[in-house]
């Protein structure tokens, strides 16, 4: 059971990205697992969608739209980022959020690509066309992984192992709100966390960034999902709880969604739970992407499809 007392997490299931003319339509989806509060978390779902849009309609459109679109979403995460760390001094707000999103679009042969870029341990796991082969999509920013601990090391953190989770620290100590403490955080980038930030960065809000091709006759799933879900359910039974149900227009991926979540949660994950199905449909079928949304708390549990249905159980 859950034991988190309030829910921190939050996704997107159209980041209403509008591309410049002649480019291609982008579909977008996120992810977010705000810590020490919500308001980073709330403030990303207002704006990354807007700054990345804003970023690339910067762009002289000469450039390959790949490389532009790469481009400005690493700058959106900074900007973003920057906006809110001001806001944070502002209010002394300690909020922070990891983030993930998932970016469609079809290139000028009408091949399916997908952007992944994200800051933290929200993960992106691609799900094969018979459920028997899952494939990492992004790897989790932790500050034992050996290329974060050496630039955590390099800009003056420090990491501490405790009760078994890899944590990075502020050198000294910090106040926040009434108290005084060395802060720390069990990721090595993230958006938000302003003790962290500020006056100097031991973690950092650049966000790795890569660029799939998606086959339709090969991949059927898409799941990116918050780290309660990882904590408790590998990659691959995360793609086997959802592939009997990829690829049948008759079922939405809500279904697949709920069945991550109630996994997760019967697996006693102590964390929020939020998990985001993104069905690759076969060709022939009118729809090419079907996608859903399932979060949940120990308190309440909340399913969001394409189409908003909503429902609130106590």
């Amino acid at each position: 059971k859950g034991n988190k007392p309030s829910q921190e997490d939050r996704f997107v299931l159209d980041m209403k990205i509008k591309t410049p003319e002649g480019d291609p339509y982008v579909h977008g989806v996120a992810v977010y697992d705000g810590h020490s509060g919500g308001a980073c978390a709330d403030y990303v779902v207002e704006h990354l969608g807007r700054t990345i849009t804003q970023c690339l309609r910067a762009k002289p459109t000469e450039q390959a739209f790949t490389a532009r679109l790469k481009q400005s979403v690493r700058e959106a995460f900074i900007l973003t980022d920057d906006d809110f760390l001001q806001l944070a001094t502002n209010h002394e707000m300690p909020d922070g959020t990891t983030a993930i999103i998932g970016l469609f679009w079809a290139d000028s042969y009408h091949r399916m690509k997908l952007l992944t870029a994200h800051v933290g341990d929200s993960r992106g796991v691609l799900g094969k066309q018979d459920g028997s082969m899952s494939m990492r999509l992004t790897e989790d920013h932790k500050p034992n992984r050996e290329d974060e601990a050496q630039w955590i090391s390099e800009h003056g953190g420090n990491l501490a192992e405790v009760n078994g989770i890899w944590r990075v620290f502020t050198p000294t100590a910090v106040k926040v709100g009434d108290k005084v403490l060395q802060w720390g955080l069990a990721v090595s980038r993230s958006l938000g966390d302003l003790p962290l930030k500020r006056p100097q960065p031991v973690i950092q809000a650049q966000a790795e960034v890569s660029v799939f091709d998606i086959n339709p006759n090969e991949d059927r799933a898409v799941v990116m999902a918050t780290d309660g879900i990882y904590d408790v359910l590998s990659d691959q039974e995360v793609i086997s709880l959802i592939s009997p149900l990829a690829g049948k227009p008759s079922l939405r991926p809500e279904v697949g969604a709920r069945r991550i979540v109630r996994r997760s949660y019967e697996r006693l994950s102590d964390d929020n739970l939020t998990a985001v199905v993104i069905y690759v449909m076969p060709p022939g079928v009118k729809e090419t992407l079907d996608l859903s949304a399932k979060k949940r708390t120990s308190k309440s549990d909340e399913s969001v499809s394409s189409e908003g249905v909503k429902r609130q159980r106590k």
